[in-house]
């Protein structure tokens, strides 16, 4: 998964770093250190469940910093 988050980073202008969290109740979490192009740096946390036809992303927060 931290290659489809760092090509979304790419498409949108922003630099980054990608973090694995682990897995929580099921689900696998990421968190993802940001700075999109002349705007603040953000922090986003995201949780996929994986599935046979695919990830599914079941939660993201996003915090400026």
């Amino acid at each position: 998964m931290p290659e489809a988050i760092s090509e979304a980073l790419r498409r949108i202008g922003a630099s980054g770093a990608v973090a694995y969290e682990g897995v929580v109740e099921g689900l696998h979490v990421y968190t993802v250190y940001c700075r999109p192009r002349e705007r603040p740096p953000a922090l986003i946390r995201l949780a996929f469940s994986e599935r046979k036809e695919g990830a599914l992303l079941v939660l993201a927060s996003a915090a400026r910093l």
